[in-house]
């Protein structure tokens, strides 16, 4: 997978090159590279608790973009924990499994 940033935001590659004279369809490694668009490199997906959830963010190094993961606290809402636990006591009474 290749991108790149443009004006500060990163842009995923596409599967074709724009360029002002043609489109080209399934470009190679080389010419990724060639329009400026580099390597992306993705960390592991982190182990998260259950009031974390990952925010993806992405870094570009001389070679490479790097895919990374931010972990971000989330605050549960007690009422949601509530009905999450009636709705399971509800499939184990009605005996419906996953």
């Amino acid at each position: 997978m290749y991108g790149k940033f443009e004006n500060g935001k990163f842009k995923k590659a596409k599967h074709f090159i724009k360029t002002n004279n043609e489109v080209i369809i399934n470009p190679t490694d080389e010419m990724y590279e060639q329009y400026g668009y580099k390597k992306i490199i993705e960390e592991e997906f982190p182990n998260l608790l259950e009031s974390q959830g990952a925010e993806v963010y992405y870094e570009e190094t001389d070679t490479v973009i790097l895919k990374r993961y931010r972990i971000i606290e989330m605050e549960i809402d007690p009422e949601f924990s509530i009905m999450q636990e009636k709705a399971e006591a509800y499939d184990i009474i009605t005996g419906v499994t996953e």
